[in-house]
C-alpha cells in the first residue's frame, strides 16, 4: 500500500497563468544526457500542454492569469491511489532532479524563503502527478492578486528502474 512520506504546503504567483516546478541546485542546473533541453521544454508549455518538465525543471500553465493559487507538494514511496476524479486535470509525467529537493517557483522567480519538498534521492529521475481544480474559497484583496482561485497538487514517487 504506498505510503505518503512528507507533505509541504505553498502559495505560489502564477504570473501570465504560469508558474515553475524546479528542483533547487543554489541557482544552476544540471542537464543529464537524454533529457530535452529547456528551450524545448519551455516552447512546448501553452494551454493546451499544461505541465512539461525536464531535468531539473518544468513549466506548469494555469487557465487563469494573474492570482495567488495553493499548492501541496507530496512525497510517496510508490505511486499513490489516483484519485483524478476529484481534480479538474491531472497529468503524469518523469522528472529528474539532481539536488533531491522540488519547489515552486514564479515565472521571475521570487524570495530567499519558500518550502521545498526534500525527495531524500539525489541524481535520479522521480514520477510526478501533477493535478489542479478550482479554489474552494477564492478571495479578491484590493491591494494584492487573488487568492485561491485554484488549487494545486503534485505527487512524487520513485520512477521505475530504466533497463
Amino acid at each position: 500500500m504506498p505510503r505518503l512520506i512528507e507533505t509541504t504546503h505553498d502559495t505560489i504567483t502564477v504570473d501570465h497563468s504560469q508558474f515553475l516546478l524546479a528542483g533547487w541546485l543554489g541557482g544552476r542546473y544540471e542537464n543529464p544526457a537524454g533529457w530535452p533541453s529547456w528551450d524545448e521544454t519551455a516552447a512546448r508549455a501553452g494551454r493546451t500542454d499544461w505541465f512539461v518538465v525536464t531535468a531539473n525543471r518544468g513549466v506548469v500553465t494555469s487557465a487563469l492569469g494573474w492570482h495567488e493559487a495553493h499548492a501541496t507538494l507530496e512525497l510517496w514511496d510508490e505511486e499513490p491511489p489516483d484519485d483524478g476524479d476529484r481534480w479538474d486535470q491531472s497529468r503524469t509525467a518523469g522528472f529528474y532532479c539532481s539536488s533531491g529537493f522540488a519547489y515552486l517557483d514564479g515565472i521571475y522567480g521570487r524570495g530567499p524563503d519558500f518550502p521545498m519538498l526534500d525527495l531524500r534521492g539525489e541524481r535520479r529521475e522521480w514520477m510526478v502527478r501533477a493535478c489542479c481544480r478550482r479554489g474552494a474559497d477564492p478571495g479578491y484583496p484590493e491591494d494584492a492578486p487573488p487568492l485561491g482561485l485554484e488549487e494545486w497538487r503534485f505527487q512524487f514517487w520513485p520512477a521505475p528502474e530504466r533497463p
